[in-house]
């Protein structure tokens, strides 16, 4: 795999995985595919500001048929991460063979932030963040929890 996939994996996507497991009880698994229904609505939200600012002559029809498309790939990925969820070698498959969709996903996003214009162009930024969060979450693994020390005199 690449060091950098694994840098942001281990210091970015774990420890807020951790957390989220340890501390608000939501599963890695679950995390993931929150972030890939929030993609979806971003994505969505995304179209139709894109499409107020569009007059009758202007290409409708082709921004709807690119966000049909992409939405279909986006069910085809939802339905790998289930299938990834319940198998017991889903975080090894999801680290091994999407490391380079994680590492251009992430080469985008400060590009992505740069053309952001309008709220349309904010609005696909957000979601492509929200795909990388996916990503990352499927193929992190989570560290165990940390116990707090407490002084001696305190433990009653």
């Amino acid at each position: 795999m690449n060091r950098i996939d694994d840098i942001a994996l281990q210091s970015f996507f774990a420890p807020l995985a951790g957390v989220a497991e340890h501390r608000l009880g939501i599963d890695r698994w679950r995390l993931s595919i929150e972030c890939l229904n929030g993609h979806v609505a971003l994505y969505l939200g995304g179209v139709a500001f894109g499409l107020i600012g569009k007059g009758m002559t202007d290409g409708i029809f082709a921004t709807l048929l690119v966000s049909l498309a992409w939405l279909l790939l986006m069910e085809a990925v939802r339905s790998v991460a289930r299938r990834q969820a319940g198998s017991s070698i889903g975080v090894q498959t999801a680290r091994m063979r999407e490391w380079h969709f994680r590492l251009i996903v992430a080469a985008m996003l400060p590009l992505s932030l740069t053309y952001v214009r309008d709220a349309a162009s904010a609005c696909y930024t957000a979601s492509l963040f929200l795909l990388l969060c996916h990503l990352g979450f499927k193929a992190c693994d989570i560290p165990p929890p940390s116990r707090r020390r407490s002084p001696a005199f305190g433990r009653a």
